[in-house]
Order: C-alpha cells, then structure tokens, then sequence
C-alpha cells in the first residue's frame, strides 16, 4: 500500500510552492533552507521500497543516456543501476510508471520533469539525497534527505521537478548521494520559451503545437516514388514530397537502379520524371521535375538544427496506399558537419525513405535516408547481400537546409545520369542465371587440389590480406529452351563512387542441359582501399546479379 507523509511547503522568489516531500518509506528529515532553491521550481521526492520498478520494456523510451559516477561495474555498493525521465506519470500500487520517456523538455509545452532511478545497496537502512545542478555546473537546490529501510538490496526513487519560463535554458543534471556517497547523475534539457520557438514555430506564427491528428493532413503533401524497370514493371518504391510547385524532394536510392521514374501522387495521379532538379548521390538525396498541380508544399527549415533528444515526427509508410504518423528520437549525429546526419530512432521501413522529418509543429527539418550506396536497392546476392542490408539503415535524416541551397540548380535528364553511370543500372531477370557468390580465392584453390571440387564458401567480408577474391557464377539452361546461344558472362567491380576498379570478361559460356556450367572471375584485392564495393554480375552486358562486399585493413 502506498503511504504519503506531505511534509511543509515553502515559497521561493516568486512566491509559488517550491517543495513538497512524499515517502513510501521512513522520512527523517524535512527541513529545506531557502538557501537552496532557486526560482519557482516545485520539487516531490517520492520513494518506493524495498520492491524495485521494473525496467520499461519499450527500447525507445530508453533514449536519455545515463552518466553514472566514476564507480566501475565491480565498485562495491551502493550504485546507480538505471535512470530515465518524463513529462509526467503515475503511481500504480507499489509502481511508478512514466507516460513517456525522454530526456528534452520545452517550456511552456511541458510543466514537469519527472526523474526516476534505481538503486543496489546493501539490505538495510539507507539515505538518499538529490542535488540538482543548473547548466553552468553550480548547484541550483538539493533535496530532503529521505531515509528508507531496505530488506533487498534494489530500492528506486522518483523525483517531480515543475518548469517555469523563469529557469536558464540547457542541460540540468540531478546528481544522486547514497549514504553520503554520489553514486552518478542524470542530465536532462530544459528549452525555454526564445530557444523552443526555433523548434515549434517560426517568426509570426502561432506557437501552438499541433496535434498529430492536425499533423496526419500533411500526407496529401506526401508522394510515392516508384522504380520501374525497361518494361514499366514496379522494382521498388519509396517516398517523397512537395518543397515547392513542381519540385518534389525524395532520396537519391528512389531513382536509383530504374529505368524509368514514376510518382504516384495521393490522389491517384501518376506522372513519369524525366528531369532531375539537383541531387547527390553520396549524400542520398535527389529533387525531382514533376507537375504537381495544386498540392501544398510543406513547409520547411531552411536553418538551423535539431538536438539530440529532441522528438519528431515522421510518416512511415507501408504502399500501396497506408501512411502512418508518429514520433521517433534523435539519437545521435554522424559524419562531418558538412555531410552531418541524423541518427533516429526506431527505424522505420524501406518505402518510408525520402519522406520528410518534421518538427512539431509541422515543418520540414530533414530528409529521411536509407544511406544505401548506389545499387544497393538493387542488391540480390545470398551472404554477399548482407552488406547490401548493412548499407539500408532506414534511421537516419539529412538536414534539409543542404538541400534547400540546390533549388535553383540547373536540371539533368534522368536519362543522362543514367548512361554516365551515376545511376546504377537495375538488376534484371535471366533465365540463365542460377546464383552466384564471393569466397576467398585461396580457399577455392585449396579445395579444387584436394577433392576436385571447389567448396561453395561464400563470405562477404574480406582482409587485405586474404589478398584475391573469387566471384563465382552459375549458368543452366534455361527451361523450355530449344538451342539456347552462348552466354557472355562479365564482371564488374565498383566502388561507392560507382567507379569501376576491377572488370573482368566478356567470357563465352556455353549452357549444358546435363548440368550447371560456372564462370569465375579473380581480382585482387590488396590495392583496393578499406570499404564496401559492389560486384555486378552481367549477361551479354546486362546485370543479372548483385552484391556488396567489404574489404578490411
């Protein structure tokens, strides 16, 4: 049964409560000098014991980081075991369970932080104690000590901590003291009202947040993407939306390994693309030439950056027709400020890529991206696509303000980024083709010299010292065929850059009915530098296989 002793309430500056103490167990001291506080911040302290809260089961509410003490895992006890924070929550029998965790909160969106950890210690009486620091390190109030008794050696605490416009703006930390002894500390942010209005509103514009109802209506901005191959069929499909009239952002993988480009707008509407506005093929993002009609652009950040912690709004997508909303955190930053991007999470699917990563009032920070290297939406090799798989995150976003300076750019025709080789051409049925692999080339020769026959093993990870890769493919003949002709079997090897730095054939294949016939190509692999290529196995000049491997120092 949860008991509550209320201790006294004092008033700080500005005349609002400033303290209250709440106890499931034994509370000893209730005293609180005014020399502690510090504007008009309203504090509960709360802990339940001996029983510990169970850890959330929700990996994507464990976003805010735990910076513990300088106490290793094998320190003795007590120690800090596990923190997190949230806007709000409630008390359920001998729990305290938050409605939601992060670690960034805006004023005056949010009212409260709640600050929740957990403890080890040994069986027995225990006092806990909270200092809470401001973003220049000093300390802004500690709170009452709480004195518990523990048969268990798990016991958890909870603190409420009310935001005001008042507060400085940044990273605040609570720092917890076990018996004296600090055991680690928990950073959350705190944005106020100037800093805040970067992020949910823009000058003249109401600072009301809306609703992710309010937010939904946006999809009509939203298009999708589709690859088609020579014959128009569907190879893969992707997302974008409308910047501007007739200008459509997406990612660079949606154009990517097609032959022709088609965007099916939310009313139905289909319209091929044959010019390309701007786009990177490193950075994987491309604006797309395409009649838009009278679609709303969505409005967009064409500045600034989003913080770590910071949640935003995305719209998964599952074609052919269901869009869904929802919220997903920054986790991270990679890559140097000129190629930074955005690390989210969760992640979301393949076809949701190219679509827009909104802040919360609507507007368009980034552009969601897969991060996959050219041809990597068309990769259909067995161990070897690994790699391929590695490459398509679908948890990161580019800043949309790179790609806002590229607007006026003059537009290239699809057709030419195509026949330069800045696309990558689509992988295409033959009905000739039975599989294909990588392995070491030394494993290949040791197993032909010991039983006549080369051991199918296949790797997709290979050192500089293993020296020669083999590329290995398998021809049959192809069914219902009367006297098919000859194979030209080629390959090539690409790097990220779509340049070719290893080719080899054509070699003349002839197909047998009685069994599989196999082409082998061998380059060498202590040149290349330490990253991912792309092997490309063609069929009379046509790829009919593809994988990724990754070369190692």
């Amino acid at each position: 049964m949860l008991a509550v002793a209320q201790g006294p309430v004092f008033r700080g500056e500005t005349g609002s409560p400033v303290a209250r103490l709440c106890a499931l167990a034994r509370v000893t001291r209730l005293a609180l000098s005014r020399a502690h506080l510090s504007g008009a911040a309203l504090m509960f302290c709360c802990v339940f014991g001996p029983a510990p809260l169970p850890a959330s089961q929700d990996a994507t509410a464990r976003s805010a980081p735990v910076q513990s003490a300088s106490v290793p895992a094998t320190a003795a006890l007590p120690r800090l075991l596990s923190a997190s924070s949230g806007p709000s929550g409630k008390a359920v029998g001998e729990r305290f369970v938050l409605d939601e965790e992060r670690h960034r909160f805006l004023i005056p969106q949010d009212k409260a932080v709640i600050v929740y950890m957990e403890f080890e210690g040994l069986p027995g009486e225990h006092r806990i104690s909270g200092i809470w620091k401001r973003p220049d390190g000093a300390t802004a109030f500690v709170s009452p000590d709480i004195v518990m008794v523990s048969d268990i050696p798990r016991f958890n605490a909870y603190w409420t901590f009310r935001l005001n416009p008042s507060m400085p703006p940044g990273m605040w930390r609570l720092e917890a003291l076990v018996d004296g002894v600090p055991v680690g500390g928990y950073p959350f942010e705190v944005v106020a009202p100037s800093e805040a209005s970067s992020t949910v509103m823009e000058a003249g514009v109401s600072a009301r947040i809306p609703s992710l109802e309010d937010l939904y209506e946006l999809r009509t901005s939203l298009v999708w993407v589709h690859r088609l191959d020579a014959q128009g069929r569907r190879l893969g499909v992707s997302s974008g939306f409308v910047v501007m009239e007739n200008l459509i952002a997406t990612s660079f993988q949606a154009i990517d390994a097609a032959d022709a480009i088609e965007v099916e707008f939310s009313n139905g509407r289909l319209e091929p693309v044959s010019q390309v506005a701007a786009y990177s093929a490193e950075d994987d993002w491309a604006l797309l030439q395409s009649r838009t009609d009278i679609l709303d652009a969505l409005p967009t950040m064409t500045s600034g950056t989003v913080a770590v912690g910071e949640r935003m709004v995305v719209f998964n997508a599952a074609p052919p027709a269901t869009r869904e909303i929802g919220g997903v955190d920054i986790t991270g930053r990679r890559g140097p400020a000129q190629l930074e991007r955005w690390v989210f999470n969760p992640g979301l699917s393949q076809s949701a890529m190219g679509g827009p990563l909104l802040d919360r009032s609507g507007h368009v920070a980034g552009l969601l991206s897969s991060c996959g290297g050219p041809g990597a939406r068309g990769a259909t090799g067995r161990d070897g696509g690994i790699i391929g798989i590695r490459l398509c995150t679908n948890n990161s976003a580019i800043p949309f303000a790179t790609i806002a300076t590229h607007f006026n750019d003059s537009p290239v025709p699809l057709a030419a980024l195509r026949q330069s080789g800045v696309i990558a051409s689509p992988v295409r049925e033959s009905a000739a083709f039975l599989n294909g692999g990588t392995r070491r080339h030394q494993d290949a020769e040791r197993s032909k010299r010991r039983r006549g026959q080369p051991i199918v093993d296949d790797r997709a990870e290979f050192a500089q010292a293993d020296r020669e890769v083999e590329v290995y493919s398998w021809w049959r003949w192809p069914e219902n065929a009367r006297n098919p002709a000859p194979i030209a079997a080629s390959t090539q090897v690409l790097d990220m850059r779509n340049r070719i730095r290893a080719a080899g054939g054509p070699v003349r294949v002839k197909l047998s009915r009685k069994a599989p016939v196999e082409s082998v190509f061998v380059f060498a692999i202590t040149g290349l530098e330490p990253g991912i290529y792309r092997i490309d196995s063609l069929a009379d000049g046509k790829c009919v296989w593809r994988t990724f491997i990754e070369v190692q120092p």
